[in-house]
């Protein structure tokens, strides 16, 4: 949260976008509390409905809440990618605000539970056979 300075509190959101699939996802988040996201499966169509998904989820908000956009750089589909990444990147120049590419592959990783090491024999063994 930041203070205008007349001192008032001024709540600043991060909007997340995801393209890298035919499924189009949209996150916003002050990060204190208010946050919502959701998921639309668009295939083909994620080219000509982005915008309007986009600006109908941002409300309430306006894109002067905007602190920063976070955007999936892929792995993922070369089209869709660069929907998203176009996108966030106009958004941010002209808001000037930060953007920041996240890998989709690094993202599902972060997010994935740790796993034990596998067992003797595995993989991951570096001995010999015998």
């Amino acid at each position: 949260m930041n203070s205008n300075s007349d001192g008032t509190s001024v709540k600043k959101y991060g909007l997340a976008l995801h393209t890298a699939t035919p499924e189009l996802g949209l996150a916003i988040s002050n990060f204190a509390g208010d946050s919502r996201c959701q998921i639309w499966n668009l295939g083909r169509s994620l080219s000509t409905d982005l915008h309007q998904h986009l600006v109908e989820f941002i409300q309430p908000q306006t894109w002067a809440d905007l602190a920063f956009i976070a955007v999936a750089k892929g792995p993922g589909g070369f089209t869709g990618t660069r929907m998203g990444m176009v996108t966030a990147r106009t958004l941010a120049q002209q808001l000037d605000i930060p953007v920041f590419a996240i890998s989709t592959l690094a993202a599902a990783a972060w997010d994935a539970p740790p796993q034990p090491p596998l067992a003797k024999g595995g993989l991951l063994n570096t001995e010999p056979p015998q």
